[in-house]
Protein backbone atom coordinates (compact mmCIF):
# COMPACT_ATOMS: atom_id res chain seq x y z
CA UNK A 1 0.00 0.00 0.00
CA UNK A 2 1.06 3.54 -0.56
CA UNK A 3 0.09 6.85 0.93
CA UNK A 4 -2.94 8.70 -0.43
CA UNK A 5 -1.84 12.32 -1.01
CA UNK A 6 -5.40 13.51 -1.54
CA UNK A 7 -6.55 12.10 1.80
CA UNK A 8 -3.61 13.81 3.49
CA UNK A 9 -4.96 17.24 2.58
CA UNK A 10 -8.68 16.50 2.46
CA UNK A 11 -11.19 18.54 4.44
CA UNK A 12 -14.20 16.49 3.39
CA UNK A 13 -16.21 14.43 5.87
CA UNK A 14 -15.68 10.67 5.95
CA UNK A 15 -18.77 8.49 5.80
CA UNK A 16 -18.65 4.94 7.05
CA UNK A 17 -20.80 2.25 8.58
CA UNK A 18 -20.22 0.77 12.01
CA UNK A 19 -22.24 -2.38 12.72
CA UNK A 20 -24.81 -1.21 10.19
CA UNK A 21 -25.01 2.29 11.65
CA UNK A 22 -24.36 5.21 9.29
CA UNK A 23 -21.60 7.43 10.69
CA UNK A 24 -20.26 10.76 9.47
CA UNK A 25 -16.93 12.07 10.69
CA UNK A 26 -16.54 15.77 9.89
CA UNK A 27 -13.18 17.38 9.19
CA UNK A 28 -11.19 18.15 12.33
CA UNK A 29 -7.63 19.45 12.64
CA UNK A 30 -4.77 17.20 13.72
CA UNK A 31 -4.87 18.60 17.26
CA UNK A 32 -8.42 17.35 17.77
CA UNK A 33 -7.49 13.91 16.44
CA UNK A 34 -4.40 13.67 18.63
CA UNK A 35 -6.47 14.29 21.76
CA UNK A 36 -8.64 11.31 20.80
CA UNK A 37 -5.78 9.07 19.68
CA UNK A 38 -5.19 8.10 23.28
CA UNK A 39 -8.11 5.72 22.63
CA UNK A 40 -7.58 4.79 18.96
CA UNK A 41 -10.10 1.93 18.95
CA UNK A 42 -13.03 4.29 19.46
CA UNK A 43 -12.21 7.31 17.26
CA UNK A 44 -15.03 6.45 14.85
CA UNK A 45 -17.34 7.25 17.76
CA UNK A 46 -15.51 10.12 19.42
CA UNK A 47 -14.72 11.99 16.19
CA UNK A 48 -18.12 11.49 14.57
CA UNK A 49 -20.83 14.14 14.53
CA UNK A 50 -23.39 14.28 17.34
CA UNK A 51 -26.15 12.53 15.39
CA UNK A 52 -23.79 9.66 14.52
CA UNK A 53 -22.66 9.38 18.13
CA UNK A 54 -26.29 9.14 19.24
CA UNK A 55 -27.03 6.41 16.67
CA UNK A 56 -23.95 4.41 17.68
CA UNK A 57 -24.65 4.71 21.40
CA UNK A 58 -28.27 3.65 20.82
CA UNK A 59 -27.06 0.60 18.88
CA UNK A 60 -24.65 -0.29 21.69
CA UNK A 61 -27.44 -0.16 24.28
CA UNK A 62 -30.23 -1.70 22.19
CA UNK A 63 -28.52 -4.57 20.43
CA UNK A 64 -24.85 -4.75 21.46
CA UNK A 65 -22.18 -6.29 19.29
CA UNK A 66 -20.83 -2.89 18.28
CA UNK A 67 -17.43 -2.98 20.02
CA UNK A 68 -15.67 -5.16 17.41
CA UNK A 69 -17.00 -3.31 14.37
CA UNK A 70 -16.26 0.03 16.11
CA UNK A 71 -12.65 -1.02 16.62
CA UNK A 72 -12.29 -2.11 13.00
CA UNK A 73 -13.96 1.05 11.66
CA UNK A 74 -11.86 3.27 13.93
CA UNK A 75 -8.58 1.80 12.73
CA UNK A 76 -9.66 2.06 9.10
CA UNK A 77 -10.79 5.65 9.73
CA UNK A 78 -7.29 6.55 10.96
CA UNK A 79 -5.84 5.22 7.73
CA UNK A 80 -8.40 7.08 5.62
CA UNK A 81 -8.10 10.44 7.37
CA UNK A 82 -4.31 10.48 7.51
CA UNK A 83 -3.69 9.07 4.06
CA UNK A 84 -1.09 6.71 5.56
CA UNK A 85 -1.10 3.09 4.35
CA UNK A 86 -1.56 1.65 7.85
CA UNK A 87 -3.30 2.95 10.97
CA UNK A 88 -0.29 2.24 13.16
CA UNK A 89 1.82 4.62 11.05
CA UNK A 90 -0.71 7.34 11.85
CA UNK A 91 -0.47 6.61 15.57
CA UNK A 92 3.32 6.54 15.53
CA UNK A 93 3.76 9.75 13.53
CA UNK A 94 1.08 11.65 15.44
CA UNK A 95 2.59 10.49 18.71
CA UNK A 96 6.10 11.52 17.71
CA UNK A 97 4.84 14.93 16.70
CA UNK A 98 2.86 15.42 19.89
CA UNK A 99 5.73 14.15 22.02
CA UNK A 100 9.44 14.22 21.29
CA UNK A 101 9.13 16.37 18.17
CA UNK A 102 6.54 18.87 19.39
CA UNK A 103 9.15 21.55 20.03
CA UNK A 104 10.69 21.03 16.61
CA UNK A 105 7.28 21.13 14.95
CA UNK A 106 6.42 24.33 16.81
CA UNK A 107 9.69 25.96 15.82
CA UNK A 108 8.95 25.03 12.20
CA UNK A 109 5.57 26.75 12.50
CA UNK A 110 3.44 23.64 12.10
CA UNK A 111 0.39 24.08 14.33
CA UNK A 112 -1.62 20.87 14.87
CA UNK A 113 -4.79 22.95 15.21
CA UNK A 114 -4.40 24.43 11.72
CA UNK A 115 -3.48 21.38 9.61
CA UNK A 116 -5.15 18.07 8.82
CA UNK A 117 -4.02 14.87 10.49
CA UNK A 118 -2.47 13.80 7.18
CA UNK A 119 -0.53 17.05 6.90
CA UNK A 120 0.66 16.73 10.50
CA UNK A 121 1.87 13.16 9.92
CA UNK A 122 3.60 14.24 6.70
CA UNK A 123 5.35 17.11 8.47
CA UNK A 124 6.51 14.78 11.25
CA UNK A 125 7.76 12.29 8.66
CA UNK A 126 9.67 15.08 6.91
CA UNK A 127 11.21 16.21 10.20
CA UNK A 128 12.32 12.65 10.95
CA UNK A 129 13.85 11.99 7.53
CA UNK A 130 15.19 15.40 6.58
CA UNK A 131 18.86 15.23 5.61
CA UNK A 132 18.96 11.52 6.46
CA UNK A 133 20.99 9.06 4.41
CA UNK A 134 18.98 6.65 2.27
CA UNK A 135 19.89 3.81 4.61
CA UNK A 136 18.53 5.73 7.61
CA UNK A 137 15.31 6.63 5.77
CA UNK A 138 14.82 2.96 4.89
CA UNK A 139 15.35 1.98 8.53
CA UNK A 140 12.88 4.63 9.68
CA UNK A 141 10.35 3.44 7.09
CA UNK A 142 10.78 -0.14 8.27
CA UNK A 143 10.25 0.82 11.91
CA UNK A 144 7.28 3.00 11.03
CA UNK A 145 5.63 0.41 8.81
CA UNK A 146 6.14 -2.69 10.95
CA UNK A 147 2.87 -3.64 12.63
CA UNK A 148 2.50 -3.63 16.40
CA UNK A 149 2.42 -7.00 18.18
CA UNK A 150 -0.78 -8.85 17.45
CA UNK A 151 -1.51 -7.03 14.17
CA UNK A 152 0.90 -8.81 11.84
CA UNK A 153 -2.01 -10.32 9.89
CA UNK A 154 -3.14 -6.83 8.86
CA UNK A 155 0.25 -6.15 7.29
CA UNK A 156 -0.32 -7.38 3.76
CA UNK A 157 1.07 -4.53 1.74
CA UNK A 158 1.23 -6.51 -1.48
CA UNK A 159 5.01 -6.17 -1.65
CA UNK A 160 6.98 -9.03 -3.15
CA UNK A 161 9.72 -9.44 -0.54
CA UNK A 162 12.05 -11.35 -2.88
CA UNK A 163 11.81 -8.62 -5.51
CA UNK A 164 12.32 -5.94 -2.87
CA UNK A 165 15.38 -7.70 -1.50
CA UNK A 166 16.83 -8.03 -5.01
CA UNK A 167 16.20 -4.34 -5.70
CA UNK A 168 17.75 -3.33 -2.37
CA UNK A 169 20.86 -5.32 -3.17
CA UNK A 170 21.40 -3.00 -6.14
CA UNK A 171 21.49 0.15 -3.97
CA UNK A 172 25.05 1.23 -3.31
CA UNK A 173 26.17 0.42 0.22
CA UNK A 174 23.14 -1.71 1.04
CA UNK A 175 24.21 -5.10 -0.25
CA UNK A 176 25.44 -7.58 2.32
CA UNK A 177 28.51 -8.23 0.19
CA UNK A 178 27.76 -11.92 -0.01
Amino acid sequence: MTSDPYAMISRTPVNLAVAGVRVEVPYAPAGAWMVELRQPFTVALTMSDTASQDRLLDAMVERGGVAGPLRTASLDLLRQVSGRPFWWETLRLAGLGAGDLLGEMTLRGVDPWSVSLGQWCSAVYAACTRNAKLEDVLKFDAQLGFPPPGYEDEWDDGVDLDATEAAMANFAGLSNGG
